[in-house]
């Protein structure tokens, strides 16, 4: 399978930054303004005691500090649009310290991509698959599942229909392309005040129907995330960010775990 695109140097952007760009940019040439050259990606302080970060590339991976599991398991993150990994620094630490292996890459930037985006978003998202398909073999695991979040909900559905696994995703926003049917197990969580994504995740549920499991939860769109300076766009939630993330977690983790058959070798 083909590379990823690379993206030169990492880029960062905050979120309002980006959402207030989108209706200039094309006008006003207003991503050269905001978006420079960043610095690479940085770890961040963890649970020394449950929670191991690497960083290298355009990749970040959480392991759980001790890999004494008996039966490692693998997890791909996809971001959503306009964000970067460490902005779901409570959704991946969580996950790693109930004992999974998250690979995190970075997807292309819109801004560098803007022609054939959703296209080039869909390529790093199966090269992200094959990395974290490595990381499964290295560890004897079984083949990854996948959570996606946003736009990387939209990718994480097409990669999950074409690789067969247990894919997650939260808020989901389809790319592009033709909603595939589910080939395995798919979890459909949305938010009843989203206000960025709108009415696309409650939109994918009906389309499933009863060919996936689904869920509406409390909370907003951002809820699912780290991230700040958004929020004017999105409906204010009904409870605390805290708590959305973590019935979030615990939502996916008992999806995942009821779902171990379809990852076997």
């Amino acid at each position: 399978m083909s590379s990823a695109p690379s993206s030169g140097k990492s880029l960062r952007i905050s979120y309002r930054a980006a959402l207030a760009c989108l209706p200039l940019m094309l006008a006003t040439g207003c991503a050269r303004t905001l978006f420079g050259n960043g610095e690479p990606l940085q770890p961040w302080a963890t649970p020394a005691d449950q929670v191991a970060v690497e960083t290298r590339d355009d990749v970040v991976v959480f392991r759980p500090s001790s890999l004494s599991v008996a039966s490692p398991q693998v997890v791909l993150f996809l971001h959503g649009f306009a964000s970067r990994p460490e902005q779901y620094n409570f959704t991946l630490q969580h996950l790693a310290a109930r004992g999974f292996v998250v690979v995190a890459p970075v997807l292309p930037d819109y801004f560098v991509f803007r022609i054939g985006y959703h296209g080039s978003v869909l390529k790093a998202a199966q090269a992200a698959y094959d990395l974290a398909l490595e990381e499964a073999n290295r560890l004897h695991a079984p083949r990854p599942r996948i959570l996606g979040y946003s736009m990387g909900g939209g990718a994480a559905l097409l990669v999950g229909a074409d690789r067969k696994v247990p894919t997650a995703l939260w808020a989901p926003v389809p790319l592009d392309f033709a909603v595939p049917a589910p080939t395995a197990p798919l979890l459909v969580i949305a938010a009843d005040h989203d206000c960025i994504a709108k009415e696309k995740p409650q939109k994918l549920i009906e389309t499933f129907g009863t060919a996936a499991e689904s869920v509406v939860v409390p909370g907003n769109h951002l809820g699912f995330t780290d991230m700040s300076g958004g929020e004017s766009y999105d409906c204010p939630s009904p409870v605390s960010r805290s708590q959305q993330r973590e019935d979030a977690v615990n939502r996916v983790v008992a999806f995942f775990a009821a779902h171990t058959e379809e990852v076997s070798r």
